[in-house]
Order: structure tokens, then C-alpha cells, then sequence
């Protein structure tokens, strides 16, 4: 995260006043932005969570759906048809 004095010492650079020159209400809104900042940057890491989450549980369903085509292939196969891979038929 960003470290609260970090922030609040790149606001004041920004405005061009030193940190101890910053009177009590420009002091309580740095620190309110900052609050603001800091939940957005936490709602923005369980979002990025929740989709490496998402994209783990997809690809894991897609492997499970491509392994029961597999298994129906070769069931297919098996009782007689041809080769879902070669085109032999089972009497060949």
C-alpha cells in the first residue's frame, strides 16, 4: 500500500506547501482522500482476486468438460462406431 505520509507529502508538493505549513481542515481532507484512496485500492485487490478465482474455476470446468467428450469418444468407439480420431470404424 501506499504509506499515509508518502501521500500525504505528494498532495502538498503538488500544491506547492510544506506538510507543517497544512492547517487542520486541509489535514482532515488529505486524510479523508487518503481513506478513500485506500478503500478503493483494497475493493480493487479483492476484485483482481475474485477474477484469478474465476479464471481458475473456468479453466478447471473446461478441462472437466473436455475430459467427459474424451470418455463419450471413446465410449462411441467402443461400442462400434468409428474412431472419433482416425475415422476407423472397430471391425477395421
Amino acid at each position: 500500500m501506499f504509506p499515509r505520509e508518502d501521500y500525504i507529502k505528494a498532495l502538498a508538493d503538488h500544491i506547492t506547501v510544506s506538510v507543517e505549513d497544512l492547517n487542520d481542515t486541509e489535514l482532515a481532507l488529505i486524510n479523508k482522500s487518503y481513506a478513500i484512496f485506500n478503500d478503493r485500492l483494497a475493493d480493487l485487490k479483492a476484485q483482481q482476486d475474485e477474477v484469478k478465482r474465476l479464471t481458475i474455476e473456468l479453466v478447471n470446468l473446461k478441462a472437466m468438460t473436455e475430459d467427459d467428450t474424451r470418455q463419450t469418444d471413446r465410449e462411441t468407439y467402443m461400442d462400434g462406431e468409428s474412431c472419433p480420431t482416425c475415422g476407423r470404424d472397430n471391425d477395421y
